[in-house]
């Protein structure tokens, strides 16, 4: 995975146009501001070029970025200076260090389901009791999704590509003594949408979002899940 984003870093900001990042920030926003304190401190693992963590900040919440990419972390190192280079398997926190984290899609990336688990462990080390996991990634029910990680830059050259299933997520997360949240489903926007009609698909998002079977097709998921406390 690493050396493929070294490969795109400098590319990568041209496949997620701004007005597309912007508009799926408010509908994981959404979902993210309901469990968290404004002053929440965030890892957000597999963070990119960190394009999105001005908007987190004005919403309070502290982030801290962890990347695999070297490419992109020196991108990510000009909008936050709390940026790490790291694996999603070795992340270098003490225990309990973080309020929450966030990984949006990178799950898909690490290569199937046993790799995910040891992520999650990890993920589990650094989260807080009564902390928060925010699980982003493809839909596995979208008919789009296998086409997507075929011909989409940042997916369809990484050799260890393959959609994790939500189901999959919550069912280790419980085994894990965690309280699965939340599932929502999302992304009716493709990254080809001009700003000009994004209008119109704000309000398609909207409609098709309160059909309960059509919005189950939706192109992600978010899981929500929240850490048990021990004591």
């Amino acid at each position: 995975m690493k050396r493929h984003f070294d490969r795109i870093g400098h590319d990568y900001d041209k496949y997620h146009p701004e007005h597309i990042q912007k508009f799926y920030y408010s509908v994981r926003m959404s979902s993210l501001e309901k469990y968290l304190k404004s002053d929440s401190l965030i890892l957000d693992l597999g963070c990119g070029t960190g394009r999105h963590h001005l908007w987190y900040s004005q919403k309070g919440f502290t982030l801290v970025g962890a990347e695999p990419s070297f490419e992109l972390v020196k991108i990510a190192k000009t909008r936050n200076n709390k940026m790490v280079q790291a694996d999603a398997f070795t992340l270098p926190f003490a225990c309990e260090s973080f309020d929450c984290v966030l990984i949006v899609s990178v799950l898909h990336h690490l290569g199937g389901e046993k790799n995910v688990m040891k992520v999650l462990y990890e993920i589990d080390r650094v989260v807080k009791s009564g902390g928060y996991i925010f699980l982003i990634d493809h839909n596995v029910l979208c008919p789009y999704v296998p086409i997507l990680l075929k011909t989409f830059p940042t997916d369809r050259d990484d050799p260890n590509v393959m959609a994790i299933s939500q189901f999959f997520l919550q069912k280790v997360l419980r085994n894990m003594n965690y309280e699965v949240q939340k599932l929502v489903y999302y992304g009716w926007v493709p990254n080809i949408i001009p700003q000009s009609i994004m209008f119109l698909f704000r309000s398609l998002e909207t409609i098709l979002a309160q059909i309960p079977l059509v919005k189950m097709l939706s192109a992600q998921y978010i899981v929500v899940a929240r850490k048990i406390s021990n004591v």
